[in-house]
């Protein structure tokens, strides 16, 4: 239990800092250039685009790319 604690007060303020971070870009967008409808999705798009580019380059490329197969491997088999 002390452990969960620990990590929510390490990890929640880092969290809630990057959760906001989106809508205030959007916010300013729209602001500046006065067009909500295509000027407020530009952030968003960007932001889903990076996300799939970073899940995709994690689960596929990296480790190829790292040469991760052996500690796979062993980490599967350690934890089974």
């Amino acid at each position: 239990m002390l452990k969960a604690l620990d990590a929510t007060a390490f990890l929640l303020p880092s969290a809630i800092l990057k959760g906001g971070t989106l809508p205030l870009i959007g916010q300013d967008v729209i602001r500046a250039r006065g067009n909500p409808g295509q000027m407020g999705s530009a952030p968003c798009a960007v932001n889903t685009a990076g996300g799939a580019t970073g899940a995709l380059s994690a689960g596929f490329f990296l480790r190829v790319w790292l040469a991760c197969s052996r500690a796979d491997l062993s980490t599967r088999m350690i934890t089974r």
